[in-house]
């Protein structure tokens, strides 16, 4: 029982990886392809456009599509009844969005964003639907079927047809329209949809679930995306371009972080009520936190010497500000963790209120240094604010889980990576990558116990996976 819980968490890992790897590493491998096809200021302008769909997807959806994974995984909950009610509930403030957008404002972006805001509340409640009644394949495929979508758009539209920011924002119209009628199809989500289902006091008591997490969100939201309002106000839209781009370096990070996240979920509220679940949860954070250290240490390695041979040389400089995005990306993973904490014990005010402390720091650091040190002020006020959420975390969630970590080990995979950033400041060409390597090798020996068992847990389900394969031929 004990092995098959990790077992089990691998498992789900590697399923969410083949469904999100191939959407997250797209955004890095078009990069050169956006740098090509847009200006700065273009870029700049779709950023700021799919930053703001962000912001009000979780509050004008109320977080229904959280509530609806949390209580859908409940054995006593009604899954037609809380799939129906999240459903009409939806599309009531959908209706009022297209008929109040339309009222106030008949332009060509302001209408992007009503239909990107519309498709995605219902692509992400559907989405989480499938995940929480255990399609886990399907909803791994459904994310390979919207990278399909994105990349042929982009080719056909940006590519082809240069058709610039249109082009841009109708591929992410279609990748959604494209998920919603595999979603339906595919996981027969019309047998759960009647409008005799809908339970009033069943939504009531999920948005009392919920509704921390709207302020949570936003505070989110705030220290990861309000950072481009300071950099438009303070310095201009090309360089929100500049960031945008240095924003997709950390995104190879976000790619395992994801990943790993949508299987965590799964199995902390599972494993919620075991009574090893401190250790549990101890050891997964371990091994999380020490490949993540080795995934930003490679990452380092290779940043600066990498951006510019990938990109236009008028967004080369965006190296200077991606790694310390990154350092923010790691102490975000480590706060999601740690949310989910909250999220297992249904304990969500907590997650709001260590979301609004980090958001206030952000955006008084965000205030005070970039309009002195520029880009870099805006990483290093994201990277702080992180470190204080996770901070709380860690403190605040022992009244639920304790999550024990070697603080030897912790402090000094944090000290190498600082070394690293450093060394990119100082150095170029060969000599940085002899000095980045031999850090790599610090990080490698400092976190060799979890590298070998990495490697083997990985090599064991690899032989079990193809043995099915084989069995079922």
């Amino acid at each position: 029982m004990e092995n098959n819980k990790y077992k089990k968490l691998l498992g789900n890992s590697a399923i969410f990886a083949i469904g999100n790897f191939g959407s997250k590493i797209i955004n890095i491998i078009f990069v050169p392809v956006y740098t090509y096809a847009l200006t700065t200021q273009e870029y700049g302008q779709i950023d700021l456009l799919t930053t703001t769909v962000s912001l009000f997807l979780p509050v004008l959806t109320l977080s229904l599509s959280e509530a609806v994974l949390r209580f859908v995984m409940d054995k006593n909950d009604n899954e037609q009844a809380i799939l129906s009610s999240s459903v009409i509930v939806i599309s009531i403030i959908a209706f009022c969005l297209l008929v109040i957008g339309g009222i106030f404002n008949t332009k060509k972006l302001w209408l992007y964003f009503i239909f990107l805001l519309i498709l995605q509340s219902y692509q992400v409640l559907f989405s989480q639907f499938v995940r929480g009644i255990g399609k886990v394949k399907l909803y791994a495929f459904n994310g390979i079927l919207m990278t399909l979508i994105t990349v042929l758009s982009n080719i056909v539209l940006l590519i082809y047809f240069k058709l610039g920011i249109d082009g841009y924002i109708l591929s992410l119209i279609f990748a959604n329209i494209a998920s919603l009628i595999y979603l339906i199809v595919a996981g027969k989500l019309k047998r759960y949809l009647s409008f005799k289902l809908f339970d009033s006091k069943l939504v009531k008591t999920m948005l009392n679930y919920s509704a921390p997490l709207i302020p949570n969100m936003i505070m989110w939201w705030l220290i990861n995306s309000s950072t481009r309002y300071f950099i438009l106000f303070y310095i201009g839209t090309s360089a929100n371009g500049i960031y945008a781009v240095a924003s997709k370096i950390p995104a190879l990070i976000s790619t395992v972080t994801t990943i790993f996240s949508q299987a965590w979920q799964l199995s902390a509220i599972e494993e919620f009520d075991a009574k090893d679940k401190s250790t549990f949860y101890s050891n997964t954070f371990t091994f999380y936190y020490q490949v993540l250290f080795i995934c930003v240490a490679l990452l380092f390695s290779v940043l600066k010497p990498t951006l510019r041979f990938l990109i236009q040389q008028s967004y080369f400089i965006s190296w200077q500000v991606a790694p310390i995005l990154v350092l923010a990306v790691l102490y975000s993973s480590f706060s999601s963790f740690l949310g989910t904490n909250y999220i297992a014990a249904k304990k969500t005010k907590g997650v709001f209120t260590s979301s609004i402390i980090g958001a206030g720091i952000s955006l008084i650091l965000n205030f005070l240094l970039i309009p002195v040190i520029g880009l870099i002020g805006a990483g290093v006020a994201s990277t702080i604010s992180f470190f204080v959420m996770w901070l709380i975390r860690l403190y605040d969630t022992k009244k639920y889980i304790e999550t024990k970590i070697d603080w030897f080990n912790f402090v000094g995979n944090n000290l190498v990576l600082i070394l690293q950033i450093i060394l990119m400041f100082i150095f170029d060409s060969w000599i940085l990558l002899i000095l980045e390597w031999m850090l790599v090798c610090s990080v490698l020996m400092l976190n060799r116990m979890n590298v070998k068992r990495l490697v083997l847990e990985i090599n064991n389900y690899l032989k079990l996976f193809f043995k099915k394969i084989s069995i079922d031929k």
